[in-house]
């Protein structure tokens, strides 16, 4: 009898030590690990992180500018195989894009071998490249190609008065070197017409006083002085020159081929 009381003694402290050790786990869970996120907490750290990191552009941009730079490179490849370039250069003012050499001419331009024997071409693409541009007379041999002369465009605001009263370096694109070729472009200045009897408002567009040049397609507009044919013998084919005021002028023998002159001079 006492060894069954004894037995059921021993049998109750066991449970009850079970118990208290059980007790004392669930305490310590709880003082000491940290308690679940809050939902909202938790979508609000996602959010910021996603606009901390730097995410790739998703599949359709990739595939866009991947097929617009093929698109490119396949127009500007077609060019040096048409002009024999034995040196293709490509512009691009779009510089996200990432498709060409550069995103300026001048850049482009200083690019090509000085003295140079065999062709390069510099194929442009479309957009309005506000830049003045001079293509030295060390920079031989050069072709420049643009997508058309509504869609590719060079373009400044000099005048004679902004440069010092030279009317020659007001050219917003300058050519000096020989055996130069332009295709499919435009050359303006966007200086605002002089007002009759104003001085020191000679805009020019384009000055050419390499040998040799010839410009296919292209467009030349500006109000006063708008093409300086300086020196040299040139071919203008197939050209658009707008002007007011003596806006060709120079001493070049020049041949100017299917070309449209109009004058935009107000009647007096």
């Amino acid at each position: 009898m006492n060894k069954c009381r004894s037995s059921s003694s021993s049998s109750s402290s066991r449970a009850l030590y079970a118990l208290l050790l059980t007790s004392l786990i669930l305490t310590v869970i709880v003082l000491y690990l940290p308690p679940p996120p809050d939902p909202l907490s938790q979508s609000q750290f996602e959010f910021d992180q996603l606009k901390l990191d730097a995410h790739p552009p998703p599949p359709r941009l990739h595939r866009r500018r991947a097929k617009r730079c093929a698109e490119h490179l396949r127009w500007a490849a077609s060019l040096a195989s048409q002009h024999n370039a034995t040196l293709l250069l490509t512009v691009d003012r779009n510089q996200a894009a990432g498709c060409a050499n550069f995103t300026t001419i001048q850049k482009a331009v200083d690019a090509v071998p000085d003295y140079a024997a065999t062709r390069t071409l510099i194929a442009v693409d479309a957009g309005i490249y506000r830049e003045k541009v001079v293509v030295w007379s060390n920079k031989t041999a050069l072709t420049l190609h643009g997508r058309g002369n509504l869609n590719t465009t060079v373009a400044w605001n000099a005048t004679s008065n902004s440069t010092g009263g030279s009317t020659v370096y007001s050219a917003t694109f300058t050519v000096l070197a020989p055996a130069f070729v332009a295709y499919n472009i435009t050359f303006q200045n966007t200086s605002p017409p002089p007002e009759p009897g104003d001085a020191g408002g000679q805009a020019v567009a384009l000055r050419v006083a390499g040998d040799e040049a010839a410009f296919h397609w292209c467009g030349v507009y500006s109000a006063q002085d708008t093409l300086l044919d300086e020196s040299g013998r040139h071919l203008f084919r197939g050209c658009y020159i707008e002007g007011s005021i003596d806006f060709i002028f120079g001493n070049a023998r020049s041949l100017y081929v299917g070309c449209t002159i109009s004058s935009v001079a107000m009647a007096s």
